[in-house]
């Protein structure tokens, strides 16, 4: 009896010291939440570490009571859904809620509200233990749009998957003003119309095609202001019977209405065949693109591309896309050709060769500027896309193409799924925004979801495009706070019915990336390590909300080599480097590499696998320079190049030199007082978002206008001209000199000739000066 009596007392001694009762009144719950709301306060404490994540501060609003559940619901603002939640900050939120509450609320549950969503199901799925199915797609493995076949398929990259994906922005004309004009002001000597070009298209695009995805984009991608188009006059058939179909491209030289591709003919068999067209450029490096007529019934083409470093050849697939394909980038000269090729129906129509000069008019002129400046509602309809989808306001506003510019492309996405059958799998659109403090401003991402109701066309909930929203910014900020700055500052995930974002019926994201009015920002934004390192943390963000949509496993591509060098051994050219270890990333080892070669001044070939870090290769005392580069692959795809070196072995040498590449440096602008200075900066190849000089560094100077946009102001005189840095190429030309007077020539850069050949002494050591 004692024992049941001990039992009993210490069991009632519990119920009653629980706060939430099952047996509550009205009248009681309603003054219990009255005094919870009053203990836990309108602006919590626990919420603070969190709470800096979005613009605003998170509030409680309301509480309400569930004797019957024994469980708290906390109903806070909607910026708590800016926030990234994860379980465990959720689990700290609870525990410091029960804290403050204190005695009798030890074991009640407390759940927390975004306004009326609960918090849990803003969790992205790649954080989840068990997914939420309704957020995920279904993986298609059906042949790609396009797909280089000298590549491996990459089977944890982005094979098979199509990114539709865009720099902001661009240079457009304004009805109201009645002229061509940048949408963003010149500040701290760039402008965001074109430096996130240069941040899509020299860093970001190239990762995700190295991961295997086909990138579509809406805004011209070639920089390259020439441009040669061969239509099916100039065609050689070689087998099959072609015939000549209308709705084809045809020249137009101004463009006002017209879509260029309803203006010509394109050539049609049902039965295969093999054309070649006979094309004759200067000597440069252009994109290639092609042209057809898509058809439900149409074979996969092959394209064989002769270019100065050999053949490429790629499969497209004529089931699929409009318009301009682009296929890659090549050295072009006049022995250059390309020949289509396919089985069963297939089609013929132009290609092209570099990226052009805009050539729609509007306000009676076209813009004077090279295509790739220009915003996406011109490329667009140069590219056969249809009125209604690049013209969505020209009859309703009177600055519609600015308008236009920006809803277009998310018209095009969806353009692209239905008319051009091709399966896109997500959009993402990188931007810059405004913002001056005195510290850094930081990353925010943008996304819709309808309230958290939404659903995609295809039954998806739009939470997915949330989840890709979070799974993005925190791969930013957490890469640029491991390598650069803890302050660089994790904004919010908006959720905002913007029409890049709430147009496309895929998960598209929008990524303002940092400030462009901020110097702090801008200082960090113009190094070219942090180009890169910020587009590879896009990537990376991309690669892991693809493996929670699809439910499928990833790895990152490895990071270039390192110690690049070259060595003679019993008659033998060696290349050595040495693989770079990951250290924000343990998927992305190096498996295998490939060696590119070009000889002379041609172009590279497509490379050889090698298992190795090392490369052993005949020497050919043939006096021809050539140059070489490595870079390192995995399942999830292949790095960025290393540096190129060059060696050359001439008969009768003189004696053998090694050339070590001291001038394979990168730099950021430098600092004065109030703004940047450009003249030590050197940026990766050819920095396209440089646009002048900086010439406002009044702090106090207030933005007006784009005309008169204070501090950070600079010229434009640089506009789509942008400062040439380092080729990463250096030994070439002093290799020349070299041969010049009969000596042979082999070359390192720096680390790799100190960590690989430190103390060699039968060589020559020339070090090549700083350019």
């Amino acid at each position: 009896m004692r024992k049941f009596f001990l039992l009993f007392i210490l069991i009632t001694n519990v119920a009653y010291g629980q706060a939430i009762k099952s047996n509550m009144t009205k009248e009681q719950i309603k003054a219990e939440q009255v005094k919870i709301l009053k203990k836990l306060g309108r602006k919590p404490e626990f919420f603070a570490p969190w709470s800096s994540q979005s613009e605003y501060d998170v509030s409680l609003q309301s509480v309400t009571v569930s004797p019957s559940q024994n469980r708290i619901h906390l109903y806070c603002s909607e910026f708590l859904g800016r926030i990234s939640i994860r379980q465990d900050i959720i689990t700290r939120w609870e525990n410091s809620a029960r804290s403050v509450l204190g005695a009798g609320y030890e074991n009640v549950k407390i759940q927390f509200y975004a306004k009326n969503i609960p918090v849990e199901r803003l969790i992205p799925n790649l954080y989840r233990k068990t997914a939420d199915a309704s957020r995920q797609g279904k993986r298609a493995n059906q042949v790609p749009l396009t797909e280089n076949l000298e590549r491996p398929v990459f089977g944890k990259g982005m094979s098979f998957r199509h990114i539709a994906l865009w720099a902001s922005h661009g240079y457009y004309y304004d009805k109201v003003k009645k002229q061509w004009m940048f949408q963003r002001p010149p500040l701290f000597g760039s402008i965001e119309d074109l430096n996130t070009f240069e941040y899509a298209y020299r860093y970001l695009i190239p990762m995700l095609e190295n991961a295997g995805a086909v990138v579509i984009s809406p805004r011209e991608r070639d920089p390259n202001p020439e441009e040669y188009i061969f239509d099916i006059d100039k065609i050689k058939v070689l087998k099959g019977n072609w015939q000549p179909r209308n709705e084809g491209w045809g020249y137009v030289e101004v463009l006002k209405d017209e879509n260029p591709f309803n203006q010509g003919k394109y050539l049609f068999s049902e039965s295969g065949g093999e054309v070649e067209y006979l094309i004759d450029v200067p000597r440069g490096e252009y994109a290639l693109y092609v042209s057809y007529k898509r058809n439900p019934r149409a074979a996969t083409a092959t394209y064989n591309v002769r270019h100065s470093g050999g053949q490429t050849e790629y499969r497209v697939n004529q089931r699929m896309g409009s318009g301009w394909i682009y296929l890659g980038k090549h050295i072009f000269d006049e022995k250059s050709c390309v020949r289509l090729s396919g089985e069963g129906v297939i089609s013929a129509d132009a290609i092209r060769i570099g990226g052009g000069r805009g050539n729609v008019s509007r306000g009676g002129a076209v813009s004077g500027l090279p295509r790739w400046a220009e915003g996406a509602r011109y490329s667009l309809q140069y590219n056969g896309v249809p009125a209604d989808v690049y013209a969505v306001d020209s009859q309703e506003k009177p600055d519609a193409d600015y308008y236009d510019d920006y809803k277009s492309r998310g018209d095009w996405v969806n353009w692209l799924r239905t008319s051009g059958d091709v399966p896109v799998d997500v959009a993402v659109a990188l931007h810059t925004n405004a913002g001056i403090n005195d510290s850094i401003y930081g990353t925010l991402t943008i996304c819709y979801t309808d309230n958290q109701k939404g659903k995609f066309e295809n039954g998806v909930s739009r939470l997915a495009a949330r989840d890709m929203a979070d799974v993005i910014l925190n791969q930013i900020v957490s890469d640029i706070q491991a390598k650069y700055t803890k302050q660089w500052t994790h904004r919010s995930i908006y959720d905002k019915k913007y029409a890049e974002v709430a147009r496309p019926q895929v998960p598209a994201v929008i990524v303002e990336l940092l400030s462009h009015q901020n110097m702090n920002d801008v200082l960090l934004a113009l190094n070219p390590s942090f180009r890169f390192d910020a587009a590879r943390a896009i990537y990376k963000g991309i690669l892991r909300f693809l493996s929670s949509y699809y439910n499928v496993s990833y790895v990152v591509q490895p990071l270039p080599p390192t110690a690049f060098a070259m060595d003679v051994e019993d008659d033998k050219l060696f290349l050595k480097w040495k693989p770079v270890k990951d250290e924000l990333e343990p998927t992305a080892r190096s498996d295998y590499y490939k060696v590119y070669e070009r000889v002379g001044d041609g172009g590279f070939g497509n490379g050889v696998i090698v298992r190795d870090t090392k490369l052993a290769l005949p020497i050919l005392r043939d006096g021809k320079m050539r140059s070489y580069y490595i870079t390192a692959l995995n399942e999830g795809g292949e790095s960025f190049p290393t540096e190129i070196l060059s060696s050359c072995f001439v008969p009768n040498s003189k004696d053998l030199v090694m050339l070590i590449d001291e001038s394979n440096v990168l730099s950021a602008p430098d600092t004065v007082a109030g703004g940047l200075n450009f003249d030590k900066f050197m940026p990766y190849k050819h920095d396209l978002g440089i646009v002048g000089k900086q010439v406002n560094f009044n702090r106090s100077s207030k933005f007006i206008d784009n005309e008169n946009p204070g501090w950070g102001a600079s010229t434009m005189e640089l506009a789509t001209i942008g400062i040439k840095g380092n080729a990463m190429d250096n030994t070439l030309l002093d290799g020349a000199a070299l041969v010049a007077e009969g000596f042979s020539y082999i070359s390192a850069s720096k680390d790799g000739y100190v960590q690989l050949f430190k103390g060699y002494k039968n060589l020559k050591i020339c070090s090549l000066p700083e350019r």
